[in-house]
């Protein structure tokens, strides 16, 4: 497979004072994939759009001084971003639930890339993810950026996080797309390209050696971490990446990344959306601690379609 962000989808809210976090990332990721950038709002009032259902002539007026007004704050905003040598082209969409509205301009433009800024309150406990967030995440067809830096620069360090056991009912192929998304954003953005893989703490386990972990492989408590390791490494070979570029811990994945994180100051860790139980779309657990307690970016990537 081979991974190509042509058209990148700024989604705005028009609630958010200041700069859309979103532009910055979007800016800078479409400047150096030489992408198509496009900014979205959505706007919508239910007033009005009673009015609408209605017939009222007042409220369609309405509706259209909405869309005017935040089309000009978008042209505006698009003007700001050729001082950088970026053209923009912008949308406003008229609609509710919001995460439906983007979605269908993913879908109809035929984004590669969503790009949602995060850094506000949301109604989870401990978490600056919104309702809208969280849907998007678990529902765009493309690949999602969370970003929530204010300060963005650019990405010093990328870290993907892999499974080469599968040991979470991963799809076929998702670790490579993962590693593909990485490697492309590393070399755009002249990162530091890392690969992590959280495994089974060999202390908490007494497993025999005679388990079969797939077709012709076997461990036991003595030989995990070595399991591990070979899988690892056979798999991010292909992109460059060895020695000190790959790291290996034993414990929860969700504890284990977020150390890494730390310890290696992310900027950006690019991760596996699963597909899990009787839902057709969901984060997975591991994900779902990153996503609502990282401090870095966030890019989630769908399993292969």
């Amino acid at each position: 497979m081979s991974i190509q962000i042509r058209r990148v989808l700024a989604a705005l809210k028009p609630w958010q004072a200041g700069l859309p976090l979103s532009t910055y990332h979007a800016r800078f990721l479409s400047e150096r994939l030489g992408a198509e950038l496009r900014l979205l709002s959505c706007v919508f009032d239910t007033e009005v759009a009673v009015g609408i259902a209605k017939g009222e002539r007042q409220a369609l007026s309405a509706q259209v001084g909405l869309i005017q007004c935040e089309h000009a704050v978008l042209a505006d905003l698009a003007r700001s971003l050729e001082d950088w040598g970026v053209d923009a082209a912008h949308e406003v969409r008229w609609g509710q639930p919001v995460e439906d509205v983007v979605i269908d301009e993913v879908r109809r433009w035929g984004a590669d890339l969503l790009v949602v800024g995060t850094r506000h309150g949301g109604v989870r406990p401990h978490t600056r993810l919104s309702r809208v967030d969280w849907q998007l995440m678990r529902n765009c067809p493309c690949a999602v950026l969370l970003a929530r830096d204010p300060q963005f620069e650019g990405y010093e360090t990328i870290l993907v996080a892999i499974d080469p056991l599968h040991r979470h009912s991963q799809p076929e192929g998702i670790d490579r797309r993962i590693l593909e998304y990485g490697a492309l954003l590393s070399r755009a953005a002249g990162s530091e390209f890392l690969a992590a893989h959280v495994f089974p703490d060999p202390a908490l386990y007494d497993l025999a050696s005679a388990v079969e972990v797939l077709p012709g492989v076997y461990y036991g408590a003595e030989n995990i971490e070595h399991v591990h390791r070979q899988a690892v490494l056979e798999l991010v070979a292909d992109y460059g990446l060895h020695g000190d570029d790959v790291l290996l811990v034993p414990g929860d994945p969700g504890d284990g990344l977020a150390q890494i994180i730390e310890d290696r100051d992310v900027d950006l860790i690019v991760m596996g959306r699963l597909k899990r139980g009787i839902e057709e779309r969901m984060l997975g657990s591991t994900v779902e601690d990153i996503v609502a307690n990282a401090h870095c970016d966030v890019l989630l990537v769908g399993p292969p379609s």
